[in-house]
C-alpha cells in the first residue's frame, strides 16, 4: 500500500517560483551560467546528473564543464539545507526518505564565477510494484496503444492504422490513414482522428462491427482539438471558427456551448473517469493549476487537489483513483503517477508515453537515449 505524505502545500510553493520564464541573461562566455539537475530513481537510491551551462550566444545556453557545485536539499523548495558539495556530474543520494519528495537545487563555481542558487527540482525514492514488459518494438516503430482489456493494441505502420488481437497473435483490421486518440473504457471502440481534405474529423474503429464510424458533428464544425468520452458515446471538442468549448453526445446528436473560466491547451486536458467532468490544466494570469469542469451545470471549479504545476497529456484511472501525466519536474520529460486518495507521487524516468488497463495497471513506454533506442512498454501495478 502506498504510503500517505502530504506535499501538495510544498508544491504550491515551488510552482510560485519555480518554472517561471524571466528575461533572457546576458551572453557570457566565460561565465557559468547554472549548474542544471536532473533525478532518476533508482528504488534503493537516486540518482543526481549535474550538468554545467553556459549562456555563450542569445542561441541560449550550451553545456560546460564545472569545477565544483553546492547542493542544497530539502522538503520545501523555501527551506532548502545545504547537503554537500562535488565536482562529479554523477552523485548517488543513499539516505533519502522512501515515498517522500524532496527539493533540490544547485550553486555552481567555475572560476571565479558562483551562479546564484538554482530553481529547485524534485527527487523521489520509491519501490517499482510487479513490473513487467509486456512489448518491445524497433527503433523509430510508431506508438503501440493498447486496449484497456489487455487484448488488443492499435498502432500506425506507414500511414495504416492496424488492429492486432494479442491472445491470437493475428491482424484484426487494416483501418486506413489517421491517428490514433485511445481506446474506450470496455475496448469496443479505438478512437481515431482523421482528415477530410484540411479538415480534422472524430471517429471510432467500431471492433464488433469491424468498421469505421464517424461522429456526425454539426456541419459548421471545424475541429481543432477533441476528446472522446471513456464510453465513446461523446466528444468535448474546441472549434477553428468559434470560441468556447463544445459538446457532442451521440445519442441527442445536439451540440452545446460552454465557456469555461479559462483557456488551456491542447495538450493538457482529458475526461475524468466518470464521464461527467473535464479535467485541464491552466497557466495564465490568475493562477495555475487543475480545474475541473462539470458538464450537466457547466460550472467550472478547482480540481480537489492543488496541482500547481504543469500537467502535460492527464489521463485518469478507470477508478478516478489516479493521475497519470508528463511532466519535467525532475529535470526532464518523465512520466509521473499521482495516488489522490493518498496523495502520493511516483516517478517513472524516461516514460513519454502511457495507457491505463481496466484493472488500473498502467501501460508506460520508454526509452533509453537517442532515437535508435527501442521502445519497450512496461505494465506497472500500484499495490
Amino acid at each position: 500500500m502506498l504510503k500517505k505524505t502530504l506535499v501538495y502545500s510544498a508544491f504550491v510553493v515551488l510552482l510560485s517560483s519555480a518554472f517561471q520564464c524571466g528575461h533572457s541573461p546576458e551572453p557570457m562566455p566565460d561565465g557559468l551560467t547554472e549548474v542544471a539537475l536532473r533525478s532518476v530513481n533508482h528504488q534503493s537510491y537516486v540518482e543526481l546528473q549535474l550538468s554545467g551551462k553556459v549562456f555563450a550566444s542569445h542561441n541560449g545556453p550550451v553545456p560546460a564543464k564545472f569545477d565544483k557545485a553546492e547542493i542544497w536539499l530539502g522538503e520545501r523548495p523555501d527551506q532548502l539545507t545545504y547537503a554537500f558539495t562535488t565536482d562529479s556530474t554523477t552523485v548517488r543520494l543513499n539516505n533519502l526518505k522512501p515515498n517522500t519528495l524532496y527539493f533540490i537545487a544547485s550553486k555552481g563555481t567555475r572560476g571565479s564565477v558562483t551562479t546564484p542558487l538554482s530553481e529547485p527540482i524534485v527527487a523521489i525514492r520509491h519501490e517499482y510494484s510487479s513490473t513487467n514488459t509486456i512489448a518491445e518494438t524497433a527503433a523509430g516503430a510508431s506508438t503501440r496503444y493498447f486496449s484497456p482489456d489487455g487484448k488488443k493494441v492499435a498502432y500506425l505502420e506507414g500511414k495504416d492504422v492496424l488492429v492486432k488481437d494479442l491472445t491470437q497473435n493475428t491482424l484484426l483490421a487494416t483501418i486506413g490513414s489517421g491517428f490514433v486518440r485511445g481506446w474506450s473504457s470496455n475496448s469496443d471502440r479505438l478512437f481515431l482522428e482523421q482528415t477530410s481534405g484540411k479538415d480534422r474529423k472524430a471517429a471510432y474503429y467500431d471492433v464488433g462491427g469491424k468498421a469505421v464510424v464517424s461522429y456526425q458533428l454539426p456541419s459548421q464544425v471545424r475541429l481543432w482539438d477533441f476528446k472522446i468520452s471513456p464510453d465513446g458515446k461523446s466528444v468535448a471538442y474546441k472549434d477553428y471558427n468559434r470560441s468556447g468549448l463544445f459538446l457532442f453526445n451521440e445519442k441527442e446528436a445536439a451540440e452545446k456551448r460552454f465557456y469555461p473560466s479559462q483557456l488551456f491547451s491542447s495538450v493538457r486536458w482529458t475526461w475524468h473517469s466518470d464521464g461527467t467532468r473535464l479535467l485541464y490544466y491552466v497557466d495564465g494570469v490568475s493562477g495555475k493549476g487543475l480545474q475541473q469542469f462539470d458538464i450537466s451545470s457547466g460550472q467550472s471549479g478547482a480540481f480537489p487537489i492543488a496541482l500547481h504545476y504543469a500537467v502535460d497529456f492527464p489521463e485518469m484511472s478507470p477508478s478516478g483513483r489516479y493521475l497519470l501525466f508528463s511532466s519535467n519536474l525532475a529535470g526532464a520529460p518523465d512520466v509521473w503517477l499521482l495516488d489522490i486518495e493518498n496523495q502520493v507521487f511516483r516517478q517513472y524516468p524516461q516514460g513519454f508515453g502511457f495507457s491505463w488497463q481496466a484493472d488500473d495497471s498502467f501501460i508506460v513506454a520508454t526509452k533509453s537515449t537517442g532515437n535508435s533506442s527501442p521502445l519497450k512498454y512496461i505494465q506497472y501495478r500500484v499495490e
